[in-house]
């Protein structure tokens, strides 16, 4: 099963727990979920890997592994220096193609 999570969440789904992953799913085990977001922190902080895209037409910029120990913790991974040079390498690649874009004259 996939689930496919885009911005803004409906009030109706429940808040993930602190570890960011709900309840129900870390009692069925390892569930592979795909969340398409545009806040970095949160992709870094909630997965096991990033997939960075391109501004259309969308191509793979990077595939990055998020080696980050689980389970995690909201204030004490995000202080550690390893989240912040994913955090940092997420954000270099995301500018870098936005600068590829603006440059070519795309209008995406």
């Amino acid at each position: 099963m996939t689930g496919v999570l885009s911005h803004p969440v409906k009030a109706d789904v429940p808040a993930p727990s602190p570890s960011g992953v709900p309840t129900a799913a870390r009692r069925r085990g390892p569930t592979p979920v795909l969340f398409v977001t545009h806040d970095i922190d949160e992709a870094v902080y909630l997965s096991d890997r990033v997939v960075v895209l391109s501004q259309g037409p969308p191509v793979v910029v990077e595939d990055l592994p998020v080696e980050l120990d689980r389970p995690r913790d909201q204030i004490a991974t995000k202080q550690t220096a390893l989240f912040g040079e994913l955090r940092e390498n997420v954000y270099s690649l995301v500018m870098a193609s936005q600068r590829r874009t603006s440059l070519s004259g795309d209008p995406h």
